[in-house]
């Protein structure tokens, strides 16, 4: 039924050889993966050679099913899939655990596992997705696709995850964007000013009332450098600069932490959980300082994590989807450990929480999730001077939630406004909070972070 649509004694005699061949390596031979495919052949070519020689079948009967081609007639894998519950979440966690467990042992099945979804939570991204894209206001816009992912800030356990509009939707609906690499734009600031407060510099003390020119810095950049209003500010404090997403202070920020050099702000963000940004595969000729504002690719479910460890105050705690897995034996093959590792003074990570909640009109005002304390950024990546990616954090001290929008083929979008996908954002975390998260005592109304002894934001 799965891959060809009939019952076992419907099957022709090349599709029961086929099928025959499968079970030795259910991953590998799994007549969707085409990089086996190859392999798959030659396993069923085996399988009717050795009917022949059993007397079986003949050898004409055998040459024959040889000569069909097989792989064409199976179902289309949408099909297959149809009616999986999360599925781009699901199909991670099964390409994660046989990278580690290895393809055999997650191929042969009889395998328990335990992930982290909350199918409630996950119900709401995806309806809440599909009736986004239903509106048609995406496509007015030129947008095609987006993704989302909703992270629990105290243990980094993924929640709910989207990997693109619609799973069945035709062309990449099966594509997972939430693990792919996508310029984050103006939402890597937040990370760059945090290695910036986070700077023991005897000479100066940073915060957010630190004042960082927005200025022409072309001669120092080595580049023309523009804001998304293609002006300047002047003199304008960080607090100020980040609300407003101003290029010129982040990348001053990022050649500060670095003395000359975005290596060191690149590497502090990696620690945060941004752990493949700027990895060295997507940017072969190195990156530089505009590594500061999203220069180099990002995946999601990396860039929310990052912002998880902000809403923990400081602390990283890596990203995961499994719980536990046991085999058919009852024995435990991977269980999740709640670790987690200061990386960012707590200062720091407040006083970015701080200006990222500030909602007065013309900063963060149309951010806001009713009835749930937010801080928020959102951010844009250009292509040829248009724009291309949308993208969106929101996060409060128990939840964080990445949505970006744009296209599969990174062709450029109608509209810069990065807030676009606001609604979803709203919708889905008013509900994780109010009505699961409250309801099981994981979040509370008013609920924030506490301020360090000390600081001054």
């Amino acid at each position: 039924q799965t891959y060809f649509g009939k019952h076992a004694k419907d099957l022709t005699l090349a599709e029961a050889a086929l099928i025959a061949g499968i079970p030795q390596n259910p991953t590998y031979y799994n007549p969707y993966n085409t990089a086996g495919n190859k392999a798959l052949i030659a396993r069923q070519h085996t399988v009717l050679d050795y009917m022949a020689e059993q007397g079986v079948i003949t050898k004409d009967e055998a040459e024959k099913a040889k000569k069909i081609d097989i792989l064409s007639t199976l179902k289309p894998q949408t099909e297959h899939l149809e009616n999986i519950k999360a599925p781009h979440f699901l199909l991670m966690v099964r390409n994660q655990l046989s990278k580690e467990l290895g393809e055999s042992v997650v191929g042969r099945g009889g395998l328990t596992i335990k992930t982290t979804l909350d199918w409630r939570i996950q119900e709401k991204l995806e309806n809440e997705m599909k009736s986004f894209f239903a509106t048609g206001r995406p496509d007015a816009v030129r947008i095609s696709n987006g993704a989302a992912t909703v992270e629990d800030v105290q243990t980094g356990q993924i929640v709910a995850l989207v990997g693109s509009r619609d799973f069945n939707y035709t062309g990449f609906g099966q594509d997972n964007a939430a693990v792919s690499y996508i310029q984050p734009g103006s939402t890597i600031k937040s990370l760059v000013f945090a290695q910036l407060f986070d700077k023991h510099d005897s000479k100066q003390a940073y915060g957010s009332g630190t004042v960082l020119a927005d200025e022409n810095i072309d001669k120092l950049y080595g580049a023309t450098l523009r804001n998304w209003d293609n002006k300047f500010m002047g003199a304008i404090n960080i607090r100020r600069a980040l609300a407003l997403s101003r290029n010129v202070p982040a990348i001053k920020a990022a050649y500060i932490v670095g003395d000359g050099s975005a290596k060191p702000v690149v590497e502090g963000i990696r620690r945060m959980g941004d752990t493949n940004y700027c990895r060295q595969e997507e940017n072969a000729g190195g990156y530089g300082l505009g590594a500061a504002i999203g220069a180099c690719g990002t995946k999601q479910t990396e860039l929310v994590n990052a912002y998880s460890t902000l809403a923990r105050m400081g602390v990283q705690k890596d990203i995961s989807s499994v719980i536990e897995v046991k085999n058919s034996q009852g024995e435990t093959l991977k269980k999740w450990k709640d670790d987690g590792k200061q990386v960012l003074d707590s200062q720091s990570a407040y006083i970015v929480n701080d200006i990222l909640s500030d909602r007065t009109p013309g900063l963060h005002g149309w951010m806001g999730v009713n009835g749930v304390r937010t801080s928020a950024k959102t951010g844009t990546s250009d292509k040829g001077s248009q724009p291309k990616d949308l993208w969106i954090v929101n996060y409060s001290p128990a939840l964080v939630m990445g949505m970006w929008l744009g296209n599969s083929d990174t062709s450029v979008i109608g509209t810069s406004a990065s807030n676009y996908g606001i609604p979803v954002i709203r919708s889905v975390m008013e509900f994780a909070h109010t009505q699961v998260y409250a309801k099981e005592g994981k979040w509370k109304s008013g609920q924030w972070y506490e301020r360090p002894s000390g600081i001054q934001t």
